[in-house]
C-alpha cells in the first residue's frame, strides 16, 4: 500500500489573519479565564521582541510561560468551551486558501497544523478545517486542571523540527508541502519538496530567495499548489 503524503500548515499570519495567541488570550480575558496582568505579561514579551530586546525563541518561551501560569487551576473544560465560542465568531480570519488548499489536498496528503501555541487551540484549528492532526505546545493538565506547567513546548525551531520529523519519516514525502511566515518556519519548510511562503517576513523572505522557494501572498496560494501538484 502506497504511503500517503504530508502538508504542514504554520497558524499565525500564515493560515490566520494575526496573532491567534493574542486573540485567544484576549477572549478569556473577557471571559474570565486569564487575568489582566497574565495578559499584559503576554504582551510584555512581544514588545520586548519586536524591540529587539530578546530573540523570537526566548519572546515565545516566556509567552507560553506567563499564559501556562495564567492558567494555573483553571478547569480544562471551562477553557475548551471558551475556545470553541472562539473560534466560532473568529474562524473569518483564516485565509480562505487554507480550507481550499486542504480540499485539494487531503484525497492524497495527510494535514498537519503546526504551532508553539497550546494545544487547546491547535486542536479546534485542526478541526474546523477537517485537519489529520496538529502538533503544538502541551500545556500540562492534571485531575481535569492546568497545572500552570508545560509539558510540551514547540518554542524553537529545533523543537518544530523533532516533533515532524516522525511525520515525515513515515509518508510519502514526493509532493509533500509545508506553509510557513517566518524564519521560525525554516526547519519545517526546508523538510519537505514544496515549501510555500506566506506572507513571508524578511528573514524568511532572504532564505527562499536564496532556495528559489514560492513566496505567496494568500491569494497566491491556492495557483501555487495547483501548479506544484501536476509537476
Amino acid at each position: 500500500m502506497q504511503k500517503r503524503q504530508i502538508a504542514f500548515y504554520d497558524i499565525d499570519k500564515t493560515s490566520y489573519d494575526g496573532f491567534i495567541v493574542l486573540d485567544l488570550a484576549t477572549h478569556q480575558l473577557q471571559n474570565g479565564i486569564i487575568s489582566e496582568q497574565c495578559l499584559t505579561d503576554m504582551k510584555t514579551d512581544i514588545a520586548q521582541y519586536r524591540s529587539g530586546e530578546i530573540p523570537y525563541e526566548q519572546m515565545a518561551q516566556n509567552l507560553l510561560e506567563h499564559w501556562a501560569q495564567g492558567l494555573l487551576g483553571k478547569q480544562i473544560n471551562d477553557v475548551l468551551v471558551r475556545s470553541r465560542e472562539f473560534f466560532e465568531t473568529e474562524g473569518k480570519k483564516f485565509f480562505p486558501y487554507v480550507q481550499t488548499s486542504i480540499n485539494l489536498l487531503s484525497p492524497t496528503h495527510d494535514i498537519y497544523f503546526v504551532t508553539a501555541g497550546p494545544q487547546f487551540g491547535a486542536q479546534y484549528v485542526a478541526d474546523m478545517h477537517n485537519a489529520t492532526g496538529f502538533i503544538s505546545t502541551i500545556f500540562e493538565e492534571r485531575d481535569g486542571v492546568f497545572t500552570g506547567n508545560i509539558s510540551k513546548s514547540l518554542a524553537s525551531k529545533e523543537k518544530k523540527k523533532r516533533e515532524i520529523y516522525p511525520l515525515l519519516n513515515t509518508h510519502n514525502n514526493a509532493k509533500s508541502f509545508a506553509f510557513g511566515d517566518s524564519s521560525n518556519d525554516v526547519e519545517m519548510l526546508e523538510s519537505v519538496a514544496y515549501p510555500i511562503c506566506v506572507n513571508a517576513d524578511s528573514e524568511l523572505r532572504k532564505v527562499a530567495e536564496t532556495n528559489s522557494w514560492d513566496i505567496c501572498s494568500p491569494e497566491q496560494v491556492i495557483n501555487t499548489v495547483q501548479a506544484r501538484l501536476s509537476e
